[in-house]
């Protein structure tokens, strides 16, 4: 009994330290990593260790055990998403915070976590000498000849924030000159001259008032 309980908390230490530090992309604060040291004793980290621990885990399971370790890691309970805590945690670095909030410094999305939990897991299984493990399955790719992790499989952006195009031109927004107008959008107020209204390409009426500072519909 002694001899598995020693055998979780080692792999709930492999765990908390290569969840925190194989990725730069998760690199920990200060308070996260006291966390870690502290989540040895956690019967709840030591649940999510127990499914790294298993040989024949799947992705799904894998991805899973790993969100919740980082979670409980960064200081929230068992249940929520990553994506959730890292929207609250930005939100109380914001309301709280009088410098920029860099986006290192909130938990990792749960895309991120969701592949470095993958990488994490075949360390493991080759730290136990487990044989050949496709790395492929388990969060790699080819790239150049050479492996490289896969981050993310989402955008760095929704689509429309990434599609929002401004023109700054000095006539009526007639021509194909016109940036806003070239890529089949209508101008918009974080357009420099016309600022969406007026234009040719404009989907506010002509006459709408537009207030100066913040370039919307005064009411």
């Amino acid at each position: 009994m002694l001899l598995k309980l020693n055998l979780v908390l080692k792999y709930v230490a492999i765990l908390s330290f290569y969840m925190l530090y194989s990725d730069v992309t998760l690199l920990p604060t200060s308070m996260v990593l006291e966390r870690a040291l502290l989540s040895r004793s956690s019967s709840q980290v030591q649940e999510q260790a127990r499914e790294f621990s298993t040989e024949s885990a799947t992705c799904e399971k894998v991805c899973i055990a790993g969100e919740q370790a980082l979670v409980i890691l960064y200081g929230s309970s068992v249940g929520e998403s990553l994506d959730s805590l890292r929207y609250k945690r930005f939100c109380e670095k914001v309301s709280t915070s009088n410098s920029c909030i860099y986006p290192q410094t909130p938990p990792p999305t749960s895309a991120a976590a969701k592949y470095h939990s993958l990488r994490v897991y075949l360390q493991i299984l080759e730290w136990k000498g487990c044989g050949d493990i496709n790395p492929f399955k388990w969060g790699w790719k080819e790239s150049n000849g050479k492996f490289a992790p896969i981050l993310t499989d989402l955008p760095p952006a929704p689509d429309d924030l990434l599609k929002m195009i401004r023109c700054n031109c000095p006539t009526d927004c007639s021509s194909m000159r016109c940036t806003c107008r070239k890529h089949h959008v209508k101008c918009s107020p974080a357009c420099g001259n016309c600022r969406g209204s007026g234009c040719t390409n404009s989907s506010i009426p002509e006459d709408a008032d537009l207030d100066d500072e913040t370039g919307y519909c005064s009411d």
